[in-house]
């Protein structure tokens, strides 16, 4: 009688359940974005032709947006999370783990042809090189490679191994600036990476800076000494929390501690400097306004630089050299860019991913003295855009 009663439970259960998530579709508006996953939503198809329905197109069409436009899809994800975590154990969801101390950490396989990338990247090393100009790739570790020991048992990562491949394939004619053995020993001393997010934080940046600035002095001791870290206000904003790119891959489910942004702003201020982005001046280093996204997964690293631009050009007319420098990067470079920029009578920051110009015309026509490199690992070997260094058709 027991057993009876427990079925007609559930059945009505499931019956008001599947009710609910049908009145639920036709009373609520569609959803255009998807805070949790990034990206806009597919609205109502409408039927352009006869054609649709006889092939099937417009019911694959009517599919995506009916699983889009699942009555309260995001708390049905973040429960389906939940319950993996907490019910099923598992420390692995759309390719994060969920590691020690509560950092979110996404795992690299194994990557051997690199053919392209060294092609590409060596073309114009050496363009540089027979230009004159001192070229210098900086590698910057990522967030598993300084955490590995985090990592889950079961977990593998191929970092390592595919930094050694990417490395070992440049052109001898450029520099190289490996931060791996510096970010990894300074991570052991104080939290360098944010737990939820694969990008490094301000002072890893600032670690990163001090090594580079040293290496180019070397050849170029016009470019001075690094700045120590008491010429500069360090500020952390408590508030907002903010969950990042793995966090919301794994859902908030996962992440057991929020981060929050910080910023080093020098003693001395900023006066002199011209920030330029996408030929707009009197741009700030340090964008605050994306503080004031109150969206859980909003993107707050973009306070940096005010996110990825296609071009940006900081000028120091207090510079104590003439020197230009090229910083060919991706998103790890952000944070740096503002110390670099004080050792440079003009900084030229292009961003390969978003900026489809020619660099050889840009080698050509600027006045320049040396390129620098600034990529991680993965950006590094999973981004060919970054190689796109004769155009790319509009």
């Amino acid at each position: 009688m027991r057993k009876i009663i427990g079925e007609k439970v559930l059945a009505v259960a499931f019956v008001g359940l599947i009710s609910t998530v049908g009145v639920g579709m036709v009373l609520a508006e569609d959803t255009k974005i998807s805070e949790l996953e990034n990206r806009e939503m597919a609205s109502f198809p409408l039927v352009e032709k006869d054609d649709d329905l006889l092939s099937g197109e417009y019911f694959g069409k009517f599919e995506t947006y009916y699983n889009d436009q699942v009555y309260k899809r995001e708390e049905w994800l973040q429960l389906y999370s939940s319950f993996k975590k907490e019910f099923m154990k598992e420390k692995e969801v759309n390719g994060v783990f969920l590691g020690e101390d509560g950092y979110l950490l996404q795992a690299v396989d194994k990557i051997e042809n690199l053919k392209d990338e060294h092609q590409q990247i060596n073309k114009f090393i050496e363009y540089g090189d027979s230009k004159g100009l001192d070229v210098y790739y900086t590698m910057a570790p990522t967030k598993v490679m300084s955490n590995k020991d985090k990592l889950p048992a079961f977990a593998e990562d191929f970092s390592q191994k595919n930094m050694n491949n990417f490395l070992e394939g440049l052109s001898p004619k450029a520099e190289q600036i490996n931060l791996r053995k510096t970010i990894e020993k300074k991570n052991q001393e104080e939290q360098l990476y944010f737990y939820t997010d694969h990008h490094w934080k301000q002072k890893a940046a600032f670690y990163g800076y001090e090594q580079v600035i040293k290496e180019l002095s070397e050849k170029h001791p016009e470019v001075g000494e690094p700045k120590k870290l008491s010429d500069f206000n360090v500020k952390t904003y408590k508030e907002p929390e903010f969950y990042g790119s793995a966090a919301r891959l794994s859902n908030k489910a996962y992440a057991e501690k929020a981060d929050q942004i910080e910023i080093m702003e020098p003693k001395e201020g900023y006066d002199g400097y011209d920030v330029c982005i996408k030929g707009e001046c009197g741009k700030p280093f340090y964008d605050l306004s994306k503080q004031e996204d109150k969206e859980m997964y909003a993107d707050r690293y973009n306070v940096y630089m005010g996110g990825n631009a296609s071009q940006i050009v900081v000028k120091n007319e207090k510079a104590d050299n003439d020197l230009k420098v090229l910083v060919l990067k991706d998103s790890y470079a952000n944070p740096m860019i503002p110390l670099l920029s004080a050792h440079f009578k003009e900084v030229h920051v292009v961003d390969l991913r978003l900026n489809g110009g020619n660099m050889y015309d840009y080698l050509d026509k600027q006045d320049l003295d040396m390129v620098l490199f600034v990529h991680n690992v993965s950006s590094a070997i999973q981004t060919p855009n970054l190689y796109t260094f004769e155009g790319r058709s509009k």
